[in-house]
């Protein structure tokens, strides 16, 4: 590859052929399509294990709806878009910086393995969703696609959920009363 973390076409084909796995034109036309979800014309590492891993399961949605809910009482804001039939619909959106706030680099796996340093990991994951519909601000779905991604990397459920919320240094359960239930129920699992 270049070094740019992702494949086009021609670097896929290559790493095919030097596992013996030969596509025809069309069929690597195919799977580039079918990995290439961000249309690109590069396939990610992220959009590699997507691909690879399918869907995240309802435990892991419903985990991370809890993150959201629980910065929500620290980050939260209201903001007022045009829904659906014309009618104003209102969703609540995080703010990016006071959610940053929340944010526990130093338990972000890279940061513990030595590969990037603390104020590297906030920068990726602030990168991560500086680019959203509405500037500052992150959506629930931003926010769900976001570990979306990340799920599809981390095979083990208890990883996965453990590994998510020691990233976030959020209130306890008494301060904010919002840190859902199933939250912990999930982790006692």
């Amino acid at each position: 590859t270049d070094g740019s973390k992702s494949l086009d076409a021609e670097e896929l084909d290559i790493g095919l052929r030097d596992f013996g796995v030969r596509l025809t034109a069309n069929e690597l036309e195919f799977v580039m399509r079918y990995f290439d979800s961000d249309k690109s014309g590069k396939i990610s590492l992220e959009e590699f294990y997507k691909g690879m891993h399918g869907k995240m399961s309802r435990q892991r949605m419903e985990f991370v709806r809890d993150i959201f809910m629980s910065l929500e009482t620290i980050a939260g804001r209201q903001t007022s878009g045009g829904g659906q039939y014309g009618k104003a619909s209102r969703e609540v959106m995080l703010d990016l910086e006071a959610m940053m706030d929340c944010y526990n680099s130093v338990a972000h796996p890279d940061v513990v393995s030595g590969a990037i340093s603390e104020p590297e990991a906030q920068g990726q994951v602030m990168e991560a969703w500086a680019n959203g519909a509405v500037e500052g601000l992150v959506s629930w779905v931003e926010f769900l696609n976001y570990y979306k991604a990340l799920s599809a990397c981390v095979a083990d459920d208890r990883e996965f959920l453990e590994g998510v919320q020691s990233t976030w240094s959020l209130p306890s359960h008494t301060e904010a009363g919002v840190f859902r239930a199933g939250t912990s129920r999930l982790l006692d699992a």
